[in-house]
């Protein structure tokens, strides 16, 4: 109005009433449409066409940048209502949480149980360091089968490097170091060991098959 007017206020003031916008081509359906087809295929404005052939290419880019603009503001009364809403489902998951505490808690104490269940059936090995179900106690301290046979025919620990060369002992104390214990993360059964270096090759792959089914599995438990 302002242009038309020539930028004169009180005459475009005075034609306000007789100003009529242009009607906005955009109903709620096809709005909702564009939102739909633009979650599904992105700025691919071809393929959003086919769910609105009606609108032209331009128009959908048009349509585009004016919602881009406007779909992350909100007004204080939808910011009000939701911060009430929010109270109002943590005030219920409270009740809930304080109905259901025992439950919880007897579910957690079953599942640390369970754990340290687990975790005493293990045992590391006093020379090796590595977990083995079945430990035989010396007086070097548990030992696993390989390390126990190798004590009881030699009377010494069972070696776990290669002998050390002149030259390269200092190199070798840093590998043994470090190759006493696996990385941080990473444990090793020692029957598992045992099994996977048998002369039957599918008693390795049976217990590397059951090691991928827990990786998946834990890997769900991580996406859920």
């Amino acid at each position: 109005m302002l242009f038309w007017h020539k930028h004169v206020l009180q005459s475009a003031l005075n034609d306000l009433p007789n100003f009529t916008p242009f009607p906005d081509e955009w109903t709620v359906e096809d709005k909702v449409l564009f939102e739909q087809a633009f979650q599904f295929h992105g700025k691919s404005f071809h393929r959003i066409r086919q769910m609105l052939p009606d609108k032209s290419i331009a128009t959908l880019v048009k349509h585009y940048y004016s919602w881009k603009k406007t779909r992350c503001r909100t007004s204080l009364m939808d910011k009000h209502a939701k911060k009430l809403s929010a109270r109002a489902s943590n005030s219920e998951e409270g009740a809930v949480a304080s109905d259901g505490g025992s439950e919880v808690g007897s579910i957690t104490d079953s599942d640390s149980e369970d754990k340290k269940e687990g975790a005493e059936t293990k045992t590391s090995c006093g020379n090796c360091a590595v977990l083995c179900t079945v430990a035989q106690t010396t007086s070097k301290g548990p030992l696993c089968n390989s390390c126990y046979t190798h004590w009881r025919r030699t009377g010494a620990t069972r070696p776990t490097i290669g002998p050390a060369k002149p030259r390269d002992r200092h190199a070798n104390s840093v590998l043994a170091r470090s190759k006493r214990k696996p990385p941080r993360g990473m444990y090793i059964n020692h029957d598992d060991l045992v099994i996977i270096s048998a002369d039957s090759p599918q008693n390795g792959e049976v217990i590397l098959k059951a090691l991928d089914r827990e990786i998946v599995s834990l890997k769900r438990q991580v996406r859920s």
